[in-house]
């Protein structure tokens, strides 16, 4: 028995470790595609950078449509003969001629049927990568990622460094080619856009996870998007965009450890170890986020500076302040996960839904007098309220997991 208590904790290191090293090249590359981008690319082509990802991450979700919650989670235990990567291709193709139909309606700076096809494709091998994870394949998607994030820089490099394109609509074209190689090495076996019959608790399940894949991003995304649209100082904006991407940096690091919690708790379903495991992993989480908020306040003005130019300085005092959220992040992307592992998406969906809508209100009321300082303020509020109300509905939860499973 200890033996074998050994071995799991084992290959749970090992999992995280090889995860986390898929984050650390993701970090690594993000990074330097954006000093890259922001020490080449005036203002005005990083801002419009800033918003074309904005859009990509929204259009991201409407491609993935919830079905890669559900290939990962349906294929933890591989109950189920279901195709569900199959089935994803099929609808998400279907999506996407869709929306690339109705953008060359729509006059903009972007080159947006280029980034639609980019997204497209990026959404394609996440349903993979999602795939190998659930099925405890972390090698096969460890190369996956790895030949993702290289091959979007190396091809940056060549835009830069050889043809010495500054713009950010070259950015994309570059980033296409990458994809489509990668997209043919991994994914060629999985190119099918056969109809796939569905049934209504499917279709139920995969309309759930859409939409909170979708309020989270609107909640993470809009305030790019409505500082634009309230003409707030591209400046600020892109200022904003550089501390939004230094303060997602231990998100990505934290997240893969609640992706094997969430595939742990699926697999080795046991009520009273659950709520018992479960409660000191929030202590924990309550403590590591303490520590990273010391960190961020104390250390981070000279990463800033160093990484980045002059012109993205006001960017320290906004990382300063949303890093105050860091704990209630931790906590929320635990909680959310687990939710999930016990099938309890909707409620997840009823809390988000609440808290995003709360916040877009607040944007909308607030940037018009405050600028951009409101979304920081936003995001703050928000995210401790989350925060209050998931406990809330997990320590309900666990109070019932002991008279009988849910």
């Amino acid at each position: 028995m200890l033996k074998l208590k050994l071995l799991m904790n084992f290959n749970f290191f090992k999992n995280y470790s090889l995860q986390l090293s898929i984050v650390f090249l993701s970090v690594i590359i993000t990074l330097l595609i954006n000093f890259f981008l922001a020490k080449y690319l005036s203002i005005l082509e990083f801002s419009l950078f800033s918003q074309a990802m904005a859009l990509g991450s929204i259009m991201l979700i409407v491609f993935d449509f919830g079905f890669k919650s559900l290939i990962f989670r349906e294929n933890i235990k591989k109950e189920t003969q279901i195709n569900f990567l199959s089935i994803a291709t099929y609808y998400s193709f279907i999506i996407f001629l869709f929306i690339l139909i109705m953008s060359f309606f729509v006059d903009t700076l972007l080159n947006i049927q280029i980034i639609l096809l980019c997204f497209f494709i990026l959404n394609l091998i996440f349903f993979k990568s999602y795939k190998y994870k659930a099925e405890g394949n972390f090698f096969l998607d460890l190369k996956i990622n790895y030949t993702l994030r290289i091959l979007g820089f190396i091809f940056l490099m060549i835009q830069i460094f050889y043809f010495k394109f500054y713009d950010s609509r070259n950015y994309f074209n570059f980033w296409l080619i990458s994809l489509i190689i990668c997209c043919i090495f991994f994914y060629y076996k999985d190119l099918t856009i056969r109809k796939k019959k569905i049934d209504q608790k499917i279709i139920k399940t995969v309309l759930t996870f859409f939409f909170i894949d979708l309020l989270i991003v609107i909640y993470f995304k809009s305030d790019i998007l409505l500082l634009t649209y309230f003409e707030v100082d591209p400046i600020y904006i892109s200022n904003y965009n550089i501390a939004h991407k230094v303060f997602e940096f231990p998100m990505a690091f934290f997240a893969p450890l609640c992706f094997l919690f969430y595939r742990d708790s699926r697999i080795f379903f046991n009520k009273h170890k659950f709520v018992s495991k479960n409660y000191n992993i929030i202590f924990l989480i309550l403590i590591s986020g303490i520590l990273y908020f010391l960190v961020t306040f104390f250390f981070y003005d000279n990463v800033i500076i160093y990484l980045f130019d002059q012109k993205f300085i006001q960017s320290i005092i906004m990382v300063k302040y949303m890093s105050v959220t860091i704990t209630f992040m931790f906590l929320n992307c635990y909680l959310i996960l687990i939710l999930y592992s016990i099938n309890m998406e909707k409620m997840v969906l009823k809390c988000v839904f609440f808290i995003s809508v709360l916040n877009v209100l607040f944007n909308i009321i607030f940037i018009q007098y405050l600028g951009y300082i409101a979304v920081i303020y936003s995001f703050i509020f928000t995210e401790f309220f989350l925060s209050i109300i998931l406990i809330f509905k997990y320590f309900k939860i666990t109070n019932k997991l002991y008279e009988n499973r849910i």
